[in-house]
């Protein structure tokens, strides 16, 4: 949480309340506060408009991460996807908790 940019974004999802932060209030009920201090609404918030950068871009991954991100840099995106995948098979292992492992590739 305390992982901070030169551009200003915070916390595990590197969310920019300055771009995000009238969303985030009016959508998602989180304070400024919250989202610099709690794991799970900076997770959250991270999702929920990545999420909706996705929809709004027919499910292009790609073009979601620069809508997210604000620019088009496809290094910093791969890194966002290899770093996602990671997080989704160590919720996976966490919330199944057994030896069989999930795992999810990027195509």
């Amino acid at each position: 949480m305390s992982a901070r940019s030169d551009a200003g974004a915070v916390g595990i999802a590197q969310i920019m309340w300055s771009i995000w932060g009238d969303v985030i209030q009016k959508n998602y009920g989180v304070s400024r506060e919250s989202l610099y201090t709690s794991i799970e609404d900076n997770i959250y918030v991270g999702y929920m408009i990545w999420r909706n950068c996705l929809r709004q871009n027919k499910y292009d991954i790609q073009k979601a991460n620069v809508s997210y991100l604000g620019v088009n840099n496809n290094n910093y995106s791969n890194k966002i996807n290899f770093r996602f995948v990671n997080l989704v098979n160590s919720l996976f292992e966490h919330q199944f908790n057994s030896e069989t492992k999930i795992k999810l590739v990027i195509i």
